[in-house]
C-alpha cells in the first residue's frame, strides 16, 4: 500500500495477488470481468464501481501483456 498526501492511499492489486500466492492472473481477470457483468447489469456501464474494475481489469491485462486489450478497454 502506498500513501499518497496525508490520506489517500492506493493499492498495487497485482502485487498484492502475487504477494498472496495468486499467481495466476488470468483467473483474477476472469473473476473481475464476472463481477463489472453482474454489477453493471443492475446499476449500468457507467456506474463508478464497473469503472473501477474496468481500471483493475486494464491493469491486469497490462501485466498479462495483453496490451492491445488493455488499450480497447
Amino acid at each position: 500500500m502506498r500513501k499518497l498526501g496525508r490520506h489517500l492511499e492506493t493499492v498495487n492489486l497485482i502485487h498484492e495477488y502475487r504477494t498472496c500466492g495468486l499467481n495466476n492472473l488470468e483467473e483474477v481477470r476472469k473473476e473481475y470481468e464476472r463481477e463489472v457483468r453482474d454489477i453493471a447489469t443492475e446499476f449500468g456501464e457507467q456506474h463508478f464501481v464497473p469503472l473501477g474494475l474496468y481500471t483493475i481489469i486494464g491493469d491486469l491485462l497490462d501485466e498479462l501483456g495483453e496490451f492491445a486489450k488493455s488499450k480497447a478497454l
